[in-house]
């Protein structure tokens, strides 16, 4: 329909909702597959052919599958877009949306301060209009700034309330996130079981809509945990299997994530060696991507190197 310029046609495929168990739309259950690239040729085909309001949700959209490729600037500059767009046409529910997710694309890159303030407004706006899913989003990774800032009680408290709500209105992708969130705050409240039980109850809602990138992190998520446990089989198990879900769906963070995780695994085992290709590999991605986990590698090389240093030296 695009090739034939039935542009009204092929928003209302883009729109269809498919018989899945969240009952998406078409575009956005493609995000949930980790199918970005294909979500990126569709939106680009579409935007600026119908009006305003098309153009501002599918800007999101488009925002979202840069932001999962790791194309940070351009991410930010369609939420941006969306954002003017929806102030423009006076869309409360775009503008709340397209805030939280330029929220998000801050905490990713670090600005974690300035995250949780687009988060605030976003609230504002989805508490406004009674928009449950929007204040439960903005809530919840308002918890992964807070968490990022190491006020780990606030952003328990964010999570349960994000949890809470996505129940109360049947968001099961919004209730894997709000899992993973929570698992991650026991996690560094030193609640290690109730961590590794909130993470396998994400694993649980991410299988069952098919969340791969969820997946993936709740994998990546458990193998902390063990790490902490001292079980490095199982955490080396449970950190390959997110790398190698990373990798099928281009997930480049999920990807540096996990070795970066392998890495101070070995570390830890005193596999020095294993460990500075790991941490290597993952400051590659790192570097490309321009995100905090640059300063957690070069840190992590520094006492490699001293540690292989140490053992090199030392007397067989």
């Amino acid at each position: 329909f695009c090739n034939v310029e039935e542009w009204t046609k092929a928003v209302r495929i883009v729109a269809y909702r498919l018989p899945t168990a969240e009952n998406k739309e078409l575009h956005k259950q493609l995000d949930t597959w980790g199918y970005y690239s294909e979500q990126i040729k569709l939106y680009k085909n579409i935007i600026g052919k119908l009006n305003q309001n098309v153009n501002a949700v599918l800007l999101i959209g488009l925002g979202v599958a840069y932001e999962n490729l790791g194309i940070y600037f351009k991410s930010i500059e369609c939420y941006q877009q969306s954002l003017e767009t929806a102030r423009e046409i006076n869309d409360l529910n775009i503008q709340s949306s397209a805030l939280t997710c330029l929220g998000l694309a801050n905490h990713t890159m670090g600005k974690y301060d300035q995250a949780i303030k687009i988060f605030q407004e976003s609230l504002v706006i989805a508490s406004a209009i009674g928009n449950r899913q929007l204040k439960g989003a903005a809530i919840g990774n308002m918890g992964l700034s807070y968490r990022a800032l190491q006020e780990y009680t606030k952003a328990f408290e964010c999570h349960i309330i994000h949890l809470n709500i996505a129940k109360e209105i049947g968001d099961l992708q919004a209730e894997g996130n709000a899992w993973g969130g929570l698992g991650v705050a026991y996690e560094k409240l030193g609640e290690y079981q109730k961590a590794i039980d909130s993470q396998k109850k994400r694993l649980e809602v991410a299988k069952k809509i098919g969340d791969r990138q969820g997946e993936g992190n709740g994998l990546g998520n458990l193998g902390n945990v063990y790490r902490l446990l001292g079980d490095f089989d199982k955490a080396i198990d449970y950190q390959q299997e997110h790398l190698s879900i990373a990798k099928e769906i281009d997930d480049f963070e999920g990807q540096g994530n996990s070795l970066y995780n392998l890495a101070e695994i070995y570390y830890e085992l005193a596999n020095f060696r294993l460990a500075i290709d790991y941490c290597n590999q993952a400051l590659s991605i790192a570097m490309k991507l321009d995100i905090p986990l640059v300063k957690e590698c070069q840190k992590l090389q520094k006492q490699l190197k001293v540690a292989q240093e140490v053992k090199d030296e030392q007397p067989d």
